[in-house]
């Protein structure tokens, strides 16, 4: 999975993970899904290696294209 970017941002997750901007969104709300960095009041990123571990985790297949 190096392919991933090192940071990704909550829309390039959604993408990779196959899911909605908003599920996402009320997955971080919701204090489920990756660990997230937030800078800013807004601004969510998250790690390539918590996403990997979280896809390992719950089964999810990563679409890197």
């Amino acid at each position: 999975m190096q392919d991933l970017p090192e940071i990704l941002t909550a829309k390039e997750l959604a993408k990779v993970l196959g899911v909605s901007y908003n599920t996402i969104r009320l997955w971080r709300v919701n204090d489920r899904g990756p660990k997230y960095i937030q800078r800013g009041y807004s601004r969510f990123f998250y790690r390539r290696d918590d996403v990997i571990e979280f896809a390992k985790e719950f089964n999810y297949d990563l679409k890197t294209n």
